[in-house]
């Protein structure tokens, strides 16, 4: 009979086992005005879905239920959202958009974000005083920088120490918070290895890991990595027809939307170009990436970006290059590899100079 009841256990679905170890029974309160009369839903980060709701009356709601895991989830109607764990309690608050109290879980959660909002109120408050001080952008930004690069690694070290302690809901928050603090691939691969089976097993890990699988791909001394997009005028292109050409390749990955990368062209690139344009050995291409065709065209030529530009490149070049933030400008060899990525403000200059 033991023999039979351990052959049944082998057959059985793995999810069984994952919902009888961490299934939970939850509630989720809070208060929030204007809002009578429509619901509130409980998004799970994870599975990207949503899997709970309730109505609000008089200002107030209650979402109880069951679900598989404690999960790290978003509590939202429209743009009024919070956070929390699907666990025993959560009490949200739609104002700091953390649980105001709750279950342990919750409680930490709320601690560990009013950390990271100090680190992140210092940092904000020492931005503006330098500017006060009259130093120029790029002056402020490498002096905030050294500030960054102080509370970096505490931080880092913070989230990997409570993602190894909490294989929960708190820990998928944990990994989620790491996204600001820009790991290189070494920082990854330390947290990855250690992850706990169930933390290894979500959705976002998995993105995470293709991420800095790709950025290990794509480090200086790589090879390019080609993909494709159209011209300005439609036609099929790609980024091989400019790179490994036997020249110097700076490449802008831009979308219309973003402010910091408008700037950057006009106060950088633009003026490199002019200065090099008839050199012969530099070529500045652009990559509009997240935007749509007509947006791209039109910042284009309302910006009068005198380089060639690859756009309807969608995400696939972050992807295969690994970042989400831009602008990222990335100089490839003549060769067509990867000399330095990241390049911003006056180090876009110095590094393009130092190969000319």
């Amino acid at each position: 009979m033991l023999k039979r009841f351990f052959s049944l256990l082998l057959v059985l679905p793995a999810s069984l086992f994952i919902q009888s170890v961490y299934a939970v029974d939850y509630v989720v309160t809070g208060s929030v005005k204007d809002l009578d009369g429509k619901y509130i839903y409980l998004f799970d980060y994870d599975k990207k879905e949503n899997i709970d709701s309730a109505r609000v009356e008089n200002g107030s709601f209650r979402i109880e239920g069951n679900y598989y895991r404690d999960a790290n989830v978003r509590v939202e109607c429209g743009n009024v959202f919070s956070n929390c764990i699907l666990d025993s309690l959560a009490i949200v608050d739609f104002i700091t958009h953390f649980p105001s109290d709750g279950s342990y879980l919750n409680r930490r959660m709320r601690d560990i974000r009013n950390i990271e909002n100090s680190k992140r109120e210092h940092l904000g408050k020492f931005s503006q005083e330098l500017k006060s001080h009259g130093f120029d952008e790029y002056e402020a930004n490498e002096i905030y920088g050294k500030l960054y690069d102080k509370y970096r690694p505490e931080m880092i070290s913070m989230y990997a120490d409570i993602i190894l302690d909490n294989p929960n809901g708190l820990g998928e928050f944990a990994i989620s918070s790491l996204y600001p603090w820009s790991l290189t691939v070494e920082e990854w691969d330390s947290i990855y290895q250690n992850l706990p089976p169930r933390l290894k097993d979500t959705q976002n890990v998995s993105l995470l890991n293709d991420k800095y699988t790709n950025l290990r791909k794509t480090l200086p001394g790589m090879p390019f990595v080609d993909f494709s997009g159209k011209s300005v005028n439609g036609e099929l292109v790609r980024l091989s027809d400019y790179v490994g050409k036997g020249k110097y390749v700076l490449v802008d990955f831009w979308a219309s939307w973003c402010g910091p990368c408008q700037k950057e062209a006009k106060d950088v690139l633009i003026p490199l170009y002019e200065r090099y344009k008839d050199n012969g050995n530099l070529e500045i291409i652009g990559v509009a990436v997240w935007d749509s065709h007509e947006s791209s065209v039109k910042s284009i030529e309302k910006n009068q970006y005198p380089w060639k530009n690859i756009i309807d490149a969608d995400t696939n070049p972050m992807e295969l290059y690994g970042f989400d933030a831009i602008p990222m400008i990335i100089l490839f060899s003549p060769e067509g590899k990867i000399i330095e990525r990241g390049l911003r403000g006056k180090n876009i200059e110095k590094e393009v100079d130092s190969v000319l």
